[in-house]
């Protein structure tokens, strides 16, 4: 699996046609980072560069409120997963600040969007969420077990 992030936010359009990967971005009021579409695919995606993203992965939603796409000419559903009030998803990108390659840059990590939400698609049938809930529910768990006092 792979989780493919766009540095865009979504645009709704009419009741039944939202696009998960429109052209428009948000600021998510801290620190000035976008607001960004997260789409967990089950395929690797070896291409990490700039494309017209929305060009070549339309989303249709359906009517039990999932969504349906095509990628590399197979058909996916997908469900929107939201993230606990706690949790907090990042988009986090290597090698920021320009340095040429040299090792600096090679550890150095910038935030470069967030998210709380994200779709998770499956190849065929509709994705069953279980697994990918029960990871979240751990980080409540875990932070009830450590002692997290900050909030």
């Amino acid at each position: 699996m792979e989780v493919v992030v766009e540095d865009e936010a979504p645009t709704v359009a009419e009741e039944s046609s939202s696009s998960s990967s429109a052209s428009s971005s948000s600021s998510d009021g801290g620190g000035g980072k976008q607001q960004s579409v997260v789409n967990y695919l089950p395929c690797a995606v070896k291409f990490d560069g700039p494309t017209e993203v929305n060009s070549y992965f339309q989303v249709k939603s359906e009517k039990d409120g999932t969504f349906t796409s095509h990628f590399r000419g197979r058909e996916l559903k997908g469900a929107q997963l939201e993230l606990p009030a706690s949790v907090n998803g990042l988009n986090i990108v290597m090698g920021g600040g320009g340095g040429g390659g040299t090792s600096a840059s090679a550890n150095t990590w910038e935030v470069s969007g967030s998210f709380k939400s994200f779709t998770v698609w499956q190849h065929d049938v509709a994705p069953d969420c279980a697994v990918i809930n029960d990871y979240l529910d751990f980080m409540e768990v875990s932070r009830a077990i450590h002692g997290d006092n900050d909030a």
